[in-house]
């Protein structure tokens, strides 16, 4: 059992999303979400995420309070050495609350 831990603990690697929007958007005004993975953390991190050794992940884009257009549906690439490039971007605007 420990052998199987340990392979799989191997396997992930400790991955830090960031995630960028606007502060502030008025009704009827568009703003970009954008979203990377890297190696380290940075100021924009939030906590660390253990992904499997893979080069390509299916992320959701979702906020409250926020219509994304299109898809939110993303391809993010990783190299498990590297940082994801390009980072996956959606449009979107502020709707009212319900």
């Amino acid at each position: 059992m420990a052998a199987l831990r340990s392979r799989v603990a191997a396997a992930a690697a400790a991955r830090y999303p960031e995630i960028f929007a606007p502060k502030r958007l008025r009704i009827g005004e568009r703003g970009v979400l954008t979203v990377r993975l890297t190696r380290t953390e940075l100021a924009a991190s939030v906590a660390p995420a253990y992904l499997p050794a893979a080069e390509c992940f299916e992320i959701r884009l979702h906020a409250p309070g926020f219509a994304v257009e299109g898809d939110p549906a993303r391809t993010l690439e990783a190299a498990p050495d590297a940082e994801s490039e390009p980072p996956p971007a959606a449009r979107g605007r502020p709707i009212r609350p319900a």
